[in-house]
């Protein structure tokens, strides 16, 4: 009977924490509870050496909040990049799955068509990483788009910009993003579209700029941060275009001025801000805009060649 109560004593005492040796580590029991001897808190995997918060487990050295987690091993400040990659050689788009091949693409070196004769629309948003694109951009022929939705990361193209003869096209104004195309930009034959709105944030066009053909456009307002065009301009054969008041930021053309054609054309006032046209002036043909008053802000522009207004409104009214 006394051995069982020494040994039941010998039990309770190896249970108890001996006087208190030590603070419990960061208060927590589960430290305890584990043994301060076989799962070695103080020791073996303790906080102060092996599986602490400082050194092996921990939050500064190899779960990585600091290092290995961050924002270099699993690229958190460097997603987009991985993301987005450039993109080689010239590309056709006429159908969804040819978008989902660029949807990572945030630079295309080379040119990029989409042209879809399909009544299926194309939903450009794979496009959204696209950026710059070092060749053309060509949006010709297409039967069932009508906007530009996708393109708005758009900032650059490295040569020419077409958008031309797409039937259904009622909007470009995702393109705000665009600050210059290198070569030609030309707005041909879109007759559902109303307005250049969308070209807002372009400030130069490396060769001709052409506004042609464009039954339902009504002005050129979203050309009013344009202040160079590095060939010529030509605002021909637009039915509705009431007055060129968009392109009032312009002060360089470098080559030939051609306004022609435009039966509802009121005013050229817009031009007033030109101070040079290094080519021919020809303001012709616009039945509704006054003669007189057409000469009068033809006369007041620096042009190198020859400047010719006639055929328009005259007598005016």
């Amino acid at each position: 009977m006394n051995q069982t109560v020494s040994l039941l004593g010998l039990v309770l005492a190896l249970s108890v924490p001996l006087g208190g040796c030590g603070p419990e580590p960061n208060g927590d029991l589960d430290d305890d509870d584990t043994g301060d001897d076989h799962s070695g808190d103080d020791d073996d995997s303790g906080d102060d050496d092996d599986s602490g918060n400082d050194d092996d487990s921990g939050d500064d050295d190899d779960s990585g909040d600091d290092d290995d987690s961050g924002d270099d091993g699993t690229g958190d400040d460097d997603s987009a990049d991985e993301d987005c990659w450039v993109c080689e050689g010239d590309r056709l788009v006429s159908s969804s799955s040819d978008l989902a091949a660029l949807a990572s693409c945030r630079i295309l070196d080379g040119d990029l068509t989409i042209t879809a004769a399909s009544t299926e629309a194309l939903d450009l948003g794979p496009l959204a990483c696209l950026e710059t694109i070092d060749g053309d951009l060509e949006v010709e022929g297409n039967l069932a788009l009508e906007n530009l939705a996708g393109l708005g990361a758009l900032v650059e193209v490295g040569e020419d910009l077409l958008i031309e003869d797409n039937a259904a096209l009622t909007s470009i104004d995702a393109l705000t993003s665009l600050t210059s195309v290198g070569g030609k930009l030309r707005i041909e034959d879109n007759n559902l579209l109303t307005a250049l709105l969308g070209l807002d944030s372009l400030q130069w066009v490396g060769d001709d700029l052409f506004v042609w053909d464009n039954d339902s456009v009504t002005d050129l307002d979203g050309l009013g941060s344009l202040v160079e065009v590095g060939g010529g301009l030509f605002i021909t054969g637009n039915d509705s275009v009431a007055h060129l008041d968009g392109l009032s930021a312009l002060e360089v053309v470098s080559d030939d001025v051609d306004i022609g054609a435009n039966p509802s054309l009121t005013s050229i006032d817009g031009l007033q801000g030109l101070n040079s046209v290094g080519g021919d002036l020809r303001i012709s043909d616009n039945e509704s805009l006054c003669q007189t008053d057409a000469e009068t802000v033809a006369a007041a522009l620096p042009v190198a060649g020859t400047t010719d207004v006639l055929g328009n409104m005259s007598p005016c009214l």
